[in-house]
């Protein structure tokens, strides 16, 4: 495989001087690491088998951990779009795998961050954030898959994926480049983000030595996964902090969405991600780590990937813009003040053929499925924590004034929020579009 071949985004490191007078900002290097397709549950630290993630468990010990934590999307461009812009999907124009993108006019909090002074490089080993997609911008260096989908166009250091053949980057290979940017940046605030692929290819990344971990369990694959990037991610943070100026840094540990697993919804025709909104696909985890800013305890309130750009942007004394659809989590970090989060959460994905929308309450979920899925209902109100399983397990009936509660917030919701327009051309070219159309199949 041809090696990571960096997008350099060249002035960026000019303007952050300029934007902050020329002085060192105050605030702590962030690590933000986002391993791609992890389900909370499926960690020691939120209740999943304790020998799976030794490593993340350990790091969660000393950390702050949320509890539950939603995602506004189940597959990843939108996800990630949430997580570093704190907007909602709908309100960027990405629904379809066919080149939408990031809009020029949006702010990320790789952008924010540099322009108050901090060094920025990021590195991905899903090329659904690659630099076409918008995702590069903030960063003085950023760092692109080097395998990229079907439907992407092709440079010439990279790779098509093919199963089987051809494979994402390795979190050892991504890893390792952002420490040896880290080595070379310490003398100054930095922002590091990764995207890491082990668990979305779950047994087609594994080492030999996890490779016949759990052998014999539901999803061995996806648990096996789970525990080689437990063990690289524990090992980076354990390196990071040893590297000058990284002692203290803010790690912040999440996923873009979730995964269903062998079993979780027998009746519905699903793929792993993307299709529903249950819990299996949207409930991430969260986990921020500072030593010696941040103690060490356990959040149960409900909160969201989107809230995690204002959130760090507080902690790093910068003021997050009032036009952000997400919140500051500080002062829930600290215990100074209860964030304004609203009562009930939304999510959507629309995309393949695929268009659902879905309000997280207390203790129901209620999901409009406005596709026509095979085993679902076009209106489900399915109970928290419970198997969530389309059209058997739709609680519709029994409880119709909760739907009906649901639905007018739900409603209320979009009209808040109007769903821009797609931004589907805008980042491939027309033989990409045309070849994704032929082949009728994405690749996240």
């Amino acid at each position: 495989m041809r090696p990571l071949a960096p997008v350099l985004v060249l002035g960026a490191a000019a303007a952050a001087l300029q934007g902050c007078g020329g002085e060192r900002p105050e605030g702590p290097s962030v690590v933000l690491v986002i391993v791609d397709t992890l389900r909370a549950d499926r960690l020691g630290c939120y209740g999943g088998p304790e020998d799976v993630s030794p490593e993340l468990d350990a790091l969660a010990s000393e950390s702050i951990v949320f509890e539950d934590v939603l995602a506004p999307c189940s597959w990843t461009r939108p996800s990630i779009a949430g997580l570093v812009t704190g907007l909602h999907p709908r309100g960027l124009g990405i629904f379809k795998e066919a080149g939408d993108a990031l809009p020029a006019t949006t702010r990320t909090l790789a952008q924010e961050l540099g322009a108050a002074g901090w060094n920025t490089f990021g590195i991905t080993a899903n090329p659904n954030i690659n630099t076409c997609f918008g995702f590069d911008r903030g960063f003085d260096t950023y760092i692109d898959s080097d395998v990229v989908f079907e439907f992407m166009d092709r440079g010439d250091a990279q790779e098509t994926y093919a199963f089987g053949h051809v494979t994402l980057p390795r979190s050892r290979r991504v890893l390792r480049r952002a420490l040896e940017w880290a080595a070379d940046h310490g003398d100054a605030p930095g922002f590091l983000q990764v995207d890491l692929m082990e668990v979305h290819e779950r047994e087609r990344q594994l080492r030999p030595e996890f490779r016949e971990r759990f052998e014999g369990e539901p999803d061995q694959g996806y648990l096996a996964a789970v525990a080689q990037v437990s063990h690289d991610v524990g090992r980076f943070v354990a390196d990071l902090r040893a590297l000058e100026g990284w002692t203290d840094a803010l790690v912040v540990v999440t996923s873009d969405h979730g995964e269903a697993l062998d079993g979780d919804h027998a009746a519905v025709v699903v793929k792993p991600h993307g299709d529903l909104l249950y819990e299996t696909q949207l409930q991430v985890p969260l986990i921020l780590s500072r030593p010696g800013t941040l103690d060490a305890r356990r959040i149960p309130d409900r909160v969201r990937l989107i809230d995690v750009m204002p959130t760090v942007l507080e902690l790093c004394g910068l003021r997050p813009s009032p036009d952000l659809h997400g919140v500051s989590l500080a002062g829930l970090l600290t215990g100074t003040s209860l964030p304004d989060l609203p009562e009930v959460f939304v999510a959507e994905t629309a995309w393949r053929e695929r268009e659902k929308l879905a309000a997280y309450a207390a203790e129901w979920r209620y999901v409009e499925n406005r596709d026509g899925h095979p085993g679902t209902d076009p209106v489900e109100l399915q109970a928290a924590g419970g198997a969530e399983d389309g059209a058997a397990t739709n609680r519709l009936e029994q409880h119709p004034e909760i739907a009906a509660d649901l639905a007018r917030h739900l409603a209320d919701w979009e009209r808040r929020h109007p769903r821009v327009e797609s931004t589907e051309g805008e980042a491939l070219g027309a033989p990409a579009r045309q070849q994704l159309e032929a082949i009728g199949y994405g690749g996240d």
